[in-house]
């Protein structure tokens, strides 16, 4: 019933998580340049 719900939650996360990485990664880039 909630399979639907579950999958969106599941992709939100891994898309917060993504560009969470991404931002994070490009921080260090300019604090080390």
């Amino acid at each position: 019933m909630y399979t639907g719900w579950i999958g969106s939650v599941l992709i939100l996360m891994g898309l917060v998580s993504a560009v969470y990485a991404i931002s994070r990664k490009e921080q260090t880039v300019q604090a080390a340049g």
